[in-house]
């Protein structure tokens, strides 16, 4: 080989060496923090899309506790006594997958609570009438799967909406 070839052939192996060190080195640890970045993007908004499916579903859920407190104060009006189960007042809840259950009724007291599972996570929603928190009376309180701690307690933040 001519000098010239070789001095050719050795300025393009320390160019492309020089390249790959480049990528190596500089651009792919900087593709590598995009990806990762934009992972870590897409599992914030479907977060995000979860969260909002479960206020969704707590605010149906709120919307059919309050309609049960207005069939029960019917029932009262009527009977002079609060219903002890749903199945004797004129209610349909609005999610099929909930179970509506009045868990305690008194002479004047009463409250119920309902939970549902689905892909969003868990919901758990209760209501009460003369017991309880006075503040929270006739109010629906709602837990949302975020506000639940691996061991099935409410988190801290949430122990006070109970």
């Amino acid at each position: 080989m001519k000098p010239s070839r070789v001095a050719a052939v050795s300025f393009g192996l320390i160019v492309v060496v020089g390249l790959a060190v480049w990528w190596l080195s500089f651009v792919s640890p900087q593709a590598r923090f995009y990806r990762a970045e934009n992972a870590t993007r897409d599992s914030l908004a479907r977060a995000d899309s979860l969260h909002r499916a479960q206020l969704r579903l707590a605010a149906k859920l709120k919307s059919d506790l309050r309609n049960l407190l207005v069939a029960q104060e019917a029932y009262y009006s009527a009977h002079r006594a609060y219903a002890n189960v749903v199945a004797l007042l004129p209610f349909r809840s609005s999610v099929p997958e909930a179970s509506i259950k009045i868990t305690s009724t008194g002479r004047d007291s009463w409250s119920a609570s309902t939970e549902v599972t689905d892909s969003s996570g868990v919901v758990a929603c209760t209501i009460r009438l003369g017991t309880g928190d006075v503040a929270t009376w006739g109010e629906p309180q709602c837990l949302l799967a975020s506000e639940w701690d691996v061991d099935g307690r409410p988190t801290v933040g949430a122990q006070g909406r109970q």
